[in-house]
């Protein structure tokens, strides 16, 4: 069964409405982020019509950083502007989907997480611990070892009046802190420390990615966002995302009366049991294969289109279509001008599935 076989009349209209209003397509994933999923949005996508834009529903607890990087790289393929929208809670692994979204939509409860990468716990079965426990543990052990060091070697200093040379000062602080911390460092195992910090190099290197196409993180915002926030269950609301993304921006009237209709159907925080992932409109009847949106790169290189513009403010927001180009011409990605002189030359040709 069809998503859009769930929605009432009031929720069907809504949907229409945002889908003309945007030129888009609207998908719900509503589901734990892990490869059955993932598979489950790729076979949707897969020999449908689509059109120019896609707006994703987001509203997931997180999961596997593996397979939300599939599932941004896959929109960003089929689509020329993806939009993600967070109406509620969208954290962990959704938050790498989201740093590969041209633009944000975030409701006034929306709230995505840090993407530090979670490492299963040992001896446990279900358990996981960020990967930057480890990392912050060690970082701490070293400055409390020199504060340890400094205080010796400051108190010697002090007490003995000049007594003592700086040399013998230094030497006496750095055995009594190496007493004192070595049995702490002794504890430390030098293969999980290399895990940890191999799966905190997981969302950096996704997130750059994701963001040569998207180009909507701010400056510094992905080491922020691996490394920058102390729990990983720390909220980032639609204020802190402005800090770390270009566009970002309040849900529209059309938009919250579709999350409104739409948010009975959906789970969140405790996962749920049979995922919702798929499309809320129906195809269009007369535009080409959405295929022919999809853009070159599947080797993880882009070709020309909204990918390609530069990140400043000035090139972003022309993207965006809320200020001119040079001329008073406006972005347009080569797949729609592809489609436009289609149109012109003849029928639309079938989309690659």
């Amino acid at each position: 069964m069809e998503l859009v076989d769930l929605l009432q009349q009031d929720a069907k209209e809504a949907v229409a409405r945002v889908c003309v209003a945007g030129d888009t397509d609207i998908i719900l994933f509503n589901a734990r982020v892990g490869r059955k999923t993932q598979e489950m949005l790729l076979r949707a996508l897969r020999g449908r019509r689509l059109r120019p834009n896609v707006l994703l529903l987001l509203l997931t607890e997180g999961g596997d950083p593996n397979a939300a990087y599939k599932i941004a790289r896959m929109l960003q393929q089929f689509y020329e502007r993806l939009t993600c929208f967070t109406p509620a809670y969208s954290k962990s692994a959704a938050t790498i989907i989201l740093i590969g979204a041209h633009e944000l939509v975030m409701g006034d409860d929306g709230e995505m997480g840090p993407v530090d990468v979670q490492l299963p716990k040992k001896d446990t079965l279900a358990e996981h611990e960020s990967g930057l426990i480890v990392l912050t543990a060690l970082q701490t052990l070293h400055e409390k070892a020199y504060l340890a060091w400094e205080h010796f070697f400051l108190a010697m200093e002090q007490k003995s009046d000049g007594s003592i040379a700086l040399k013998t000062a230094a030497h006496v602080a750095a055995e009594l802190a190496t007493g004192l911390f070595s049995p702490v460092y002794a504890q430390i195992n030098p293969l999980q420390l290399g895990e940890a910090a191999r799966a905190m190099l997981i969302g950096n290197e996704y997130g750059v990615r994701l963001n040569r196409v998207a180009k909507n993180l701010r400056p510094g915002a992905l080491d922020r966002l691996v490394t920058g926030y102390p729990d990983h269950s720390f909220v980032i609301d639609r204020s802190e995302a402005e800090t770390l993304f270009y566009r970002v921006r309040r849900a529209t009237e059309l938009e919250s009366e579709l999350s409104q209709c739409v948010e009975q159907h959906c789970e969140v925080e405790v996962g749920r049991q049979t995922p919702l992932v798929g499309f809320l409109n129906e195809p269009p009847k007369d535009e080409p294969a959405g295929a022919e949106a999809t853009k070159e790169g599947e080797n993880g290189t882009e070709s020309d289109g909204p990918g390609a513009l530069g990140g400043g403010p000035e090139e972003i927001v022309a993207f965006a279509g809320t200020a001119p180009l040079e001329h008073g011409s406006r972005a347009q990605s080569p797949s729609r001008r592809n489609r436009e002189a289609g149109r012109e030359a003849g029928p639309p040709r079938p989309g690659r599935r």
